[in-house]
């Protein structure tokens, strides 16, 4: 759901590189052209996630994982409270402007060419562009407990924001921009609720799916636990 309602986000971000991409001759070789390119982002959505879950696999293992479940939560919200709109724009800094700068070298060298790999190429290299909604998904990623739990949920994450990011490929801003701001305000409300769930699940209460018990041996994620 992250993913889906904040592909709004992706469209002002990454929806001009994506119009950027040239098109195939044939609707289907279009079409397969583009779905790679966002194939690209998922695929480095989900090894991020990769890195973003062995991190929180070492907290699990340091006992450490209800602490940074309720430490995320918290701070999911308050980021959501001090931005107030739900602004998720990074600001700009040299090191930041340095590495999209890279980002963007590498994104032209591959928009020279037309083939197939070159389109999965890009979305790769796009995956990696400074983007605080991703951020905040690989945040999230680290709660998880493990590295299969950290890569799913980015793959996930991916997957939501490939309807919106194909069809702005395809046929341009789709979407007006008034419904795109009204489907945009519901990102903080799913951020919150996350950051909610997060705090629930590192309070340890015992419920099922919500807040399952991490501390009865049964593996760190509690996933065991939370038979009906």
């Amino acid at each position: 759901m992250l993913g889906l309602f904040g592909g709004m986000h992706c469209i002002g971000m990454c929806g001009p590189i994506a119009l950027a991409i040239p098109g195939r001759q044939g609707a289907v070789a279009n079409l397969l052209h583009k779905s790679l390119y966002n194939t690209g982002r998922v695929i480095t959505y989900t090894i991020l996630g990769l890195f973003a879950g062995l991190i929180g696999q070492g907290f699990s293992f340091a006992g450490w994982q209800q602490g940074l479940s309720i430490f995320l939560g918290i701070f999911l919200i308050l980021i959501m409270v001090i931005t107030k709109s739900g602004n998720l724009n990074i600001p700009s800094g040299r090191f930041l402007s340095n590495l999209t700068n890279g980002i963007k070298r590498y994104f032209a060298k591959f928009l020279k060419r037309r083939s197939m790999g070159s389109a999965l190429a890009m979305g790769m290299v796009n995956g990696l562009l400074p983007c605080g909604l991703v951020y905040i998904a690989l945040a999230a990623s680290i709660a998880g407990g493990s590295i299969e739990s950290g890569a799913m949920y980015m793959l996930v994450f991916g997957l939501g924001t490939f309807p919106v990011m194909l069809g702005v490929s395809l046929v341009g801003n789709f979407i007006g921009p008034a419904v795109r701001q009204k489907i945009y305000r519901l990102v903080p409300v799913f951020i919150v609720t996350l950051g909610v769930i997060f705090i629930l699940r590192g309070m340890n209460l015992g419920i099922p799916y919500v807040s399952p018990n991490l501390n009865s041996g049964h593996g760190a994620s509690g996933i065991e636990n939370c038979e009906p």
